[in-house]
């Protein structure tokens, strides 16, 4: 048999060989309401460690997940399966964050650096659960997307970055080319490749700057959500500890309280109660065997039902609780979404506000207790939705009650959020809530612009 370079190409001889090159495209991007990108490509120094030169994985993954702060068994695993020439990441980390670790990190044996860009945000919390990471694919990834990524490609790793991964990825041009001493010297084929496709978001970049800074200095758990109630918009979604990539302000539920008596003024309002009804306010009370007290187990006296309402007189709310129904309070949670399942691009909870059972349960449910649960969203939606009355009567908790205005104030974050329409909640809950999945259901407050994904929208 006789062999020539030419069989395989015409071109071809004995110094040639026929090879592919691959052309990278950008990622898409994630626009802000004004359609401005949300991230960028910016500096990063990547921590971590080549998988072939590493001597002692256990050892390496453990100083490096000591100084890092990151779990040492994922970082070990991928060590140890990792490709001879493999970088594995630890961290990526924004040269700032970088710096006064860099000499912890020198004494990390067999631990590695590389310097890179990435897509980041302006700053490393802004809206940093909300919209997610981009990083190399894990074994695990590469597996889950089935050869549609290049090993060593980077993906979308939660947030919006991961649920649009097939949207924002780009697709490589692709060459067939014939290499000369490993260089391509002519291209055969072309394969075009695509850049990545954008996705619309109603995130307002300074409400979202406000929110971090309202924020800031904060060490317990908590997340904030800006809700413009004229659009549904979703303005802004902050979250704290900022190491953390869930969703909080989404996925998290908590016992609302206080914050629920919106919805049970609602449910007595419905029933025939006019806000100037006067009624009690006591130290404490007792329902069903229990005794209820106020916050600060102060009492306001025989007061109008409003007064009750802007001192969130728990022990007034309790002794109303006979005169509705049941399931009033679930029938009126509904009407502000809470209760129902979401529509939205993100996992998130509509929380779950179950009729009482009895005396007891009826008497707890009407100051956010009981079995009552939402997330901070559903609770910026309670306050969305309000209009008329019930507005006007949670103006009067800033100027006649218990509540404070923020000290940022909404003029500094631009028109839309300097709107008398914005509503905030805030939530700093003492344990991580739970994570239901969403699925779909009508909203009272989102616009029709926001449809099918409501908050979200594709360019």
């Amino acid at each position: 048999m006789r062999w020539s370079p030419t069989v395989v190409h015409p071109k071809l001889d004995t110094a040639t060989r026929l090879g592919t090159t691959s052309v990278p495209r950008a990622r898409g991007q994630i626009l802000d309401r004004d359609r401005r990108p949300l991230m960028r490509e910016r500096p990063v120094v990547r921590v971590g460690a080549i998988a072939g030169q590493v001597k002692r994985p256990a050892v390496t993954a453990r100083g490096l997940a000591e100084v890092l702060e990151v779990d040492a068994a994922p970082l070990e695993r991928a060590i140890r399966e990792g490709g001879k020439e493999q970088f594995v990441d630890a961290l990526v980390m924004r040269p700032a964050d970088y710096r006064p670790l860099r000499a912890r990190l020198d004494a990390v044996p067999d631990a590695e650096t590389a310097e890179g860009t990435a897509m980041l945000a302006p700053s490393r919390e802004f809206a940093r659960a909300l919209l997610g990471t981009v990083a190399p694919a894990t074994k695990e990834q590469l597996e889950k997307l089935g050869g549609r990524v290049a090993a060593g490609a980077s993906v979308g790793q939660w947030g919006l970055q991961a649920r649009f991964e097939p949207r924002l990825a780009p697709v490589p041009e692709r060459r067939v080319v014939i290499r000369e001493e490993g260089v391509p010297v002519e291209t055969l084929l072309t394969r075009g490749g695509r850049r990545g496709r954008a996705v619309a978001t109603t995130i307002d970049r300074r409400v979202q700057a406000a929110a971090e800074e309202a924020l800031s200095g904060t060490t317990d758990e908590a997340a904030l959500v800006a809700v413009q109630p004229s659009t549904g918009d979703l303005l802004a979604v902050a979250h704290r500890p900022v190491e953390s990539s869930f969703n909080r302000a989404f996925e998290g539920t908590y016992a609302p309280g206080s914050t629920f008596k919106v919805v049970s003024t609602a449910a007595l309002l419905r029933d025939g109660l006019d806000v100037g009804d006067t009624g009690k306010c006591p130290a404490t009370i007792e329902a069903g065997g229990r005794r209820f007290k106020n916050f600060e187990g102060g009492a306001a006296g025989a007061v109008p039902f409003s007064r009750d309402f802007a001192v969130s007189c728990n022990t007034a709310f309790v002794s109303l609780a006979p005169r509705l129904a049941p399931d009033a309070l679930s029938r009126a949670a509904r009407d502000y979404s809470l209760g129902r399942k979401l529509e939205l691009a993100l996992p998130a909870s509509g929380g779950r506000v179950p009729p009482g059972e009895d005396e007891v349960e009826r008497a707890a449910a009407m100051i956010g207790q009981h079995e009552i649960v939402s997330s901070p969203l559903s609770m910026a939606l309670v306050a969305a939705t309000e209009r008329d009355t019930r507005r006007s009567l949670m103006r009067l908790v800033v100027t006649e009650g218990s509540g404070t205005a923020s000290p940022a104030s909404p003029a500094r974050c631009g028109p839309r959020a300097a709107r008398p329409s914005s509503a905030a909640a805030t939530r700093r809950p003492p344990t991580r809530g739970s994570s239901p999945s969403a699925t779909t259901s009508p909203w009272p407050c989102w616009s029709r612009a926001d449809r099918p994904a409501a908050g979200w929208r594709r360019r």
